[in-house]
């Protein structure tokens, strides 16, 4: 049957359920696995996580800058004391700008990113 524009109806069954015609259907989740968030051993392993992440932490600065229309200067330091930085503008101006920043500021380290992290796994269960 066709609606009145031409076009077929829209199916409300699922199509991604596993229909073995049994009258029941297994609904399947798409999604990221949740990892531990400890020091990777494996060497090449940490490398590789280590490139990846460090782009995807660029990028997403790259985006916040542009949606938000903010100034971003973000310094990476690896295991191996090799420099890596993203700017969204001058790195030297933002610098500057930070160096002679005197009002109270909103600052984290890892210790508060895992206590805001703890305190959310709390609640939501």
């Amino acid at each position: 049957m066709l609606h009145s524009n031409g076009t077929p109806p829209i199916n409300k069954t699922p199509n991604n359920s596993n229909n073995n015609n049994s009258g029941t259907s297994t609904k399947k989740i798409m999604g990221r696995k949740k990892i531990n968030i400890t020091r990777i051993v494996d060497e090449r392993t940490r490398q590789v996580t280590f490139t990846k992440r460090k782009f995807g932490l660029m990028k997403k600065a790259y985006e916040l800058s542009v949606l938000c229309g903010c100034e971003i200067a973000l310094i990476i330091f690896n295991s191996n004391d090799r420099l890596f930085q993203y700017a969204s503008s001058d790195m030297d101006k933002v610098l500057l700008k930070y160096a002679d920043y005197n009002e109270p500021h909103e600052s984290c380290t890892n210790v508060d990113i895992i206590d805001v992290s703890t305190k959310e796994k709390k609640y939501s269960s």
